[in-house]
């Protein structure tokens, strides 16, 4: 409120003062509330809870160059011992670890990578340059140790009762972009959905999980679409080449599909702007790692 009297000055009459006091309560009400029934409804979902807690790491596997995935199981003892956990395909856990010892490094959002309904929870993380959360839990991290998650929370989903309004699905990613489209297969696969799986990356040995994809009985390599840019004869495709190809592979009119994609921000964009802009695709879904904001990749489109 001093903000906006300083703005505004005199204009700022006792009146309006007030009602600029309770609109903003009243919003901050209303998202407070908001927030209250999201984690509401993660504690009671089977495996739920509240909060950040301990997991114990149960494997550490390789999954492509610098990418590896983690998986966590409640501790002996723990109220979660022994459940399945559930969640809506293509969310992300939040993971602490405690680097120095001193409870002040901010927690890592990365996607699940496990199946819903499996006893152990997993993500896939790939090492960057720099990072110190991602270099700390490849360099470090191990079978035993102690890790604290919150549970899986996003908006980036596919869910049951969408799918009747889906003709088809299209599964577009580019590097560790490829993490939400693990579960996404399964589930738009299991109904019938699936239509073509399109990952882009440097090389094959840096495509994660590509053993999974290539080996799913709802993807397969019959339904995978690969662009590699350091191998020989490899070059980065532009978005207009990426989708022109991407419409070819897929019978009949490819534009009635619905697309979600998911990597670097700027190829996000501009892969969208194709698809929607330029050749009217029915709907395509982004998942940004960040605000939505600084992006010009709009979380959700219609043509």
């Amino acid at each position: 409120m001093e903000s906006i009297g300083e703005v505004l000055g005199s204009i700022v009459t006792p009146e309006i003062a007030n009602a600029w006091s309770e609109a903003v309560l009243f919003l901050a009400k209303a998202m407070i509330d908001s927030e209250e029934s999201i984690y509401d409804m993660a504690e009671k979902r089977e495996g739920g809870w509240s909060g950040h807690i301990e997991f114990q790491v149960s494997e550490i596997k390789t999954v492509a160059t610098g990418i590896k995935a983690f998986s966590f199981k409640p501790p002996a003892g723990s109220l979660l011992e022994g459940k399945s956990f559930q969640f809506s395909t293509g969310q992300y856990l939040s993971l602490v670890v405690d680097m120095n010892g001193d409870g002040l490094t901010a927690p890592r959002h990365y996607t699940v990578t496990s199946p819903p309904g499996a006893d152990f929870l997993q993500c896939t993380v790939k090492q960057i340059k720099e990072g110190k959360v991602s270099t700390y839990i490849h360099q470090h991290l191990k079978v035993g140790d102690m890790v604290k998650l919150a549970a899986p929370f996003g908006v980036f989903t596919v869910e049951e009762s969408e799918f009747d309004e889906i003709e088809g699905a299209v599964l577009m990613s580019a590097g560790i972009g490829v993490t939400p489209m693990l579960n996404f297969q399964r589930a738009l696969g299991k109904a019938n959905k699936l239509k073509l799986c399109v990952h882009v990356d440097s090389k094959p040995e840096s495509y994660a999980h590509r053993d999974l994809f290539r080996q799913s009985k709802w993807c397969g390599p019959e339904r995978m679409m690969e662009k590699y840019t350091r191998v020989p004869g490899g070059r980065r495709l532009s978005a207009a080449e990426l989708v022109a190809a991407v419409l070819k592979r897929l019978e009949g009119d490819g534009t009635k599909h619905h697309f979600y994609i998911c990597g670097p921000e700027k190829w996000m964009n501009s892969v969208q702007k194709e698809l929607v802009g330029k050749k009217g695709v029915k709907k395509v879904m982004c998942e940004v790692f960040g605000s939505q904001l600084a992006t010009g990749c709009p979380f959700f489109h219609n043509a």
